[in-house]
């Protein structure tokens, strides 16, 4: 495993088959960190220790704990529980489509896998979860806008332009938790609830808010805000 860039996504690979595993990795490295486990068991105790995931790859059919079995043990998570899952599978039938599903998988890739494929799928979900943010982010900052900072002008939810925040924070190059803390920030939390809300410790909490000030060249919480939507 590479060391860890927190500009990039952090994905979990489960695959016991060898050869797949070692190809799954050797491509996707290059643009995500990449964890990795043989089976759904492996799986549970490395997820103890990523503080970071953003989402799942995980074969269906492995001795010592199937990937149902991992879905089910992310899903009990109160810290993982959001996280998406990618099932692979030999075994493309309704039934076990709508067992997986049922479970939140977002998807299924039937093997042979064809990583390319898989990247793509990857890269969508993650998008798709990015703009989700933003748009959280938006809502937040048109609510704050109307409740606490009078001389900006106001704007509904609907008028702010979600690309705008997307440009901003590819230009002060935001990372995916850096997002996560504007967005509980613009809602009014301070770094103690961050902290509790994301699952790390306040010292991490405070670090990341003085890192994005550093990047945007601001030393306040509303002039961080107005930063983002000019």
């Amino acid at each position: 495993e590479q060391n860890f860039d927190e500009s990039k996504y952090t994905i979990l690979i489960v695959e016991d088959n060898i050869e797949l595993l070692n190809q799954m990795v050797g491509m996707l490295q290059k643009k995500f960190n990449v964890h990795f486990a043989m089976n759904g068991h492996e799986a549970v105790e490395k997820l103890k220790e990523i503080n970071q995931l953003d989402l799942i790859v995980s074969d269906v059919m492995m001795d010592n704990g199937d990937g149902y079995f991992l879905a089910e043990q992310v899903v009990k998570s109160k810290r993982l529980g959001h996280v998406p899952f990618i099932f692979l599978t030999a075994k493309n039938t309704t039934d076990a489509r709508m067992d997986g599903l049922s479970l939140g998988a977002i998807d299924y890739i039937c093997k042979p896998v064809p990583i390319p494929e898989l990247e793509i799928k990857i890269n969508s979900i993650l998008k798709n979860i990015l703009n989700q943010r933003h748009a959280i982010l938006s809502g937040a900052l048109a609510l704050m806008n109307k409740k606490h900072i009078p001389e900006i002008q106001t704007l509904s939810i609907s008028e702010i332009n979600s690309s705008l925040f997307e440009s901003n924070c590819t230009k002060f190059s935001l990372t995916m938790r850096e997002i996560d803390v504007i967005s509980l920030m613009a809602e009014g939390k301070i770094a103690k609830e961050i902290a509790d809300i994301l699952h790390i410790s306040v010292g991490t909490a405070s670090t990341h808010i003085q890192n994005i000030y550093k990047k945007l060249g601001v030393n306040s919480k509303f002039d961080c805000l107005k930063k983002l939507q000019s």
